[in-house]
């Protein structure tokens, strides 16, 4: 058994690996991260994929793993790791299962060597920690060789290149835009270690409203005149301190000051900076600090 966690290049494989695995969803989307890196090496690979999304009934599903065979280039393990696209979290779950079936495959296939980058972090939203742990119990035994990109770090070098150079037209310069877009405030998304902790705390302290979500990831919330999400995919607290770092910070108004004071404290919740009497600051349980300002009651 081997497991190697290394940095650098995944499609440079200068490991000499003879497969490589990603995750992907199961909607046909090769668009973001490096399944782009996929999409554009393996164009056959990618319209098999988006067929199989696409099939009445799907042919591609969570937990799911098939191998792409090339002539010319390494095999490469499609696993079914995240549902949708925008706004939603692979799934552990998934991940272990589809990673239990390329082992099944690797062995059938006699691929003695895989390499791969973080599966379902990034885009996918769950924490490399969690992931890691998956990997490690996975491939705890297996008398092939795994490596892990963890870090990437991208090589220009025709030398090391496994897949011929794309072809680059010289870019034209856009023409000025006359339409200017109207942005609007959708909601706040906010990665916590523990949603459920998180969700306490915002509906039974801020009382924030729940909200009804059609993908059941995370908690969504209904505070004032914004919604929040909470996403638990953090693989830690916040290291972030106001005003020292840049960070986000949601800024609040009461109509009293010292009863949401008190309010805080019944809940076991500590106030970082008491203001000046006009405002004071907490943080949620991830660190995220919080402003709250006393409403002006002369408006």
């Amino acid at each position: 058994m081997s497991i190697e966690y290394i940095a650098g290049d995944l499609f440079a494989n200068t490991v000499a690996a003879q497969a490589f695995a990603h995750g992907c969803n199961c909607q046909g989307s090769m668009g973001a991260g490096v399944a782009t890196g996929f999409r554009e090496r393996y164009p056959d690979m990618y319209e098999e994929f988006r067929r199989k999304c696409k099939a009445q009934p799907r042919e591609f599903n969570l937990g799911d793993a098939w191998l792409w065979k090339s002539d010319d280039l390494p095999w490469v393990f499609n696993l079914g790791t995240q549902e949708k696209i925008w706004h939603a979290r692979a799934s552990y779950e998934a991940i272990e299962i589809s990673l239990r079936t390329v082992r099944t495959l690797a062995d059938a296939e006699r691929v003695e060597s895989i390499a791969m980058p973080r599966i379902g972090v990034g885009y996918g939203g769950l924490s490399w920690k969690k992931v890691k742990l998956i990997v490690d119990q996975v491939f705890a035994d297996w008398t092939g060789r795994l490596i892990v990109y963890e870090t990437f770090i991208p090589t220009d070098s025709p030398e090391t290149a496994v897949v011929k150079p794309l072809v680059t037209k010289t870019a034209k310069k856009p023409k000025k835009s006359t339409h200017k877009p109207t942005f609007r405030v959708r909601a706040i998304t906010i990665a916590c270690t523990d949603a459920r902790r998180s969700a306490e705390f915002y509906s039974t302290v801020l009382g924030a409203t729940p909200l009804p979500t059609d993908n059941n990831i995370g908690h969504w919330y209904r505070l004032g005149e914004i919604d929040l999400t909470l996403l638990p995919n953090a693989a830690s607290k916040s290291p972030a301190a106001f005003p020292t770092h840049a960070m986000m910070m949601l800024w609040l108004e009461v109509d009293d000051l010292v009863e949401t004071a008190k309010r805080f404290a019944d809940h076991g919740v500590d106030i970082i900076d008491e203001g000046d009497g006009q405002f004071m600051m907490v943080a949620d349980p991830d660190g995220l600090v919080i402003e709250i300002w006393e409403s002006d009651k002369s408006k």
